[in-house]
């Protein structure tokens, strides 16, 4: 994509930037937020990344340290800043910020980097490019602008963020020019096996668990063409787990044969559901889950419900029925 005049000049007259991710973190905000830091520190810029969430495990493995991400406790009680710009990454919505927005609502300039659809509100810069694989591509872009050289210190959150958003290079949205960067950044010497191994094959013996509980509620609908399940407060008690060992499992839905969508709902607290979902087929997730305030990809998307379980479940099921089985 061709880099906004406007982004370039604010990236290169500034060199104090706060950079966020949403709240429940992937690959793609982790590694993304992970390489512009490095990156703008190699032009002699000043970055911090402050996050809502943890770092999830599988991605922890990216940290060149554990202050590289920060807590808004952390940032609060080590950094004194007076002027900064406030970046973004892989956002979808403010409201997915959790306790860092306002933190970035002080940033004398916010900017929004992404690949979603994203509404922008006014005075705010943003990078969108909706045909990228990953908001690491559009990341990858504005580095290149910069001048930032590719080492593999950037390169590999890059790699990451592609990798995950692609689904192994697998959904719809991997592009020749996907492949391209992909290309660059493995001639920094990132090596995919590693990768492969820190992101999908350290999984711990609680987390097999919890798998387990999770894959016993499967349910199949009746033409067969929509899978879901649930995982619940006391499967995670029962197990003394957290709802983190139960992340990144819809996945496992679209495996099933004959099925053209999954359903993941996670108890988040009694009146608050999180919603994962894969399809492939006639239904547009992202417009989809809209309707409740939710978004991602036409493939990919989430939702994070302010229902109880059973209630989500409830209302979720029938639309979903209605669109692909009637």
């Amino acid at each position: 994509m061709v880099v906004k005049e406007e982004i370039f000049e604010l990236f290169s007259k500034n060199d104090v930037f706060v950079i966020t991710t949403h709240i429940s973190p992937d690959g793609d905000g982790i590694g993304s937020a992970l390489a512009l830091k490095r990156g703008l520190h190699s032009i002699n810029k000043k970055a911090y990344i402050v996050n809502h969430s943890k770092t999830p495990k599988n991605l922890s493995f990216l940290l060149a340290s554990d202050k590289e991400i920060m807590s808004l406790e952390e940032f609060e009680n080590e950094v004194s800043l007076e002027h900064y710009i406030s970046v973004v990454v892989d956002m979808g919505c403010f409201e997915r910020l959790g306790s860092v927005l306002s933190l970035i609502k002080k940033g004398r300039e916010i900017v929004i980097i992404d690949h979603h659809i994203v509404d922008v509100p006014e005075k705010v810069f943003s990078l969108i490019d909706t045909k990228a694989s990953a908001t690491g591509e559009v990341v990858f872009d504005l580095l290149q602008r910069l001048q930032v050289p590719l080492t593999k210190e950037v390169a590999e959150p890059l790699y990451t963020a592609i990798e995950t958003d692609t689904g192994g290079f697998r959904f719809s949205g991997t592009t020749p020019q996907t492949h391209l960067v992909v290309s660059k950044l493995l001639e920094t010497g990132v090596d995919p096996s590693y990768i492969h191994t820190q992101l999908y094959e350290k999984e711990s013996p609680i987390r097999l668990k919890v798998m387990g509980e999770v894959f016993s509620t499967l349910s199949l609908t009746p033409k067969g063409k929509i899978a879901y399940m649930q995982l619940r407060k006391d499967m995670l008690k029962k197990l003394n787990a957290r709802i983190e060992d139960g992340d990144d499992l819809v996945n496992y839905l679209m495996i099933i044969d004959g099925v053209e969508a999954g359903f993941y709902f996670k108890e988040v607290s009694e009146n608050v559901t999180k919603v994962s979902s894969r399809s492939r087929g006639k239904l547009n997730l992202d417009r989809f889950l809209s309707q409740w305030g939710g978004g991602g990809h036409p493939q990919a998307a989430g939702l994070l419900m302010k229902e109880n379980i059973s209630t989500a479940i409830s209302i979720i099921l029938p639309k979903v029925i209605e669109i692909i089985e009637k």
